[in-house]
């Protein structure tokens, strides 16, 4: 796990980076959170007691708390596809 300001994992970009996830597994009992512009998960499997996933297409849309993402009331929502 990273721990470091918003910056440096590039959050205050004006256009969110693309997340690859490829042939990864998560442990039950915990929370994966995916925040980011385009998110791409290949060849894993999800399996958690929370799983929040966010693809966003402007900075500052998503504020995470500690208990629920929230939207802006101007963001744009996208549907994602599963292959």
């Amino acid at each position: 796990m990273v721990s470091a300001p918003p910056s440096a994992f590039g959050f205050l970009d004006p256009e969110p980076a693309t997340i690859e996830i490829r042939e990864s597994q998560l442990v039950n009992g915990q929370t994966l959170s995916i925040l980011g512009g385009n998110i791409n998960i290949d060849g894993g499997q999800i399996s958690a007691d929370r799983v929040n996933i966010a693809a966003i297409s402007r900075a500052n849309e998503l504020i995470s708390t500690a208990t629920a993402l929230e939207l802006e009331s101007n963001a744009e929502l996208g549907v994602g596809t599963r292959k």
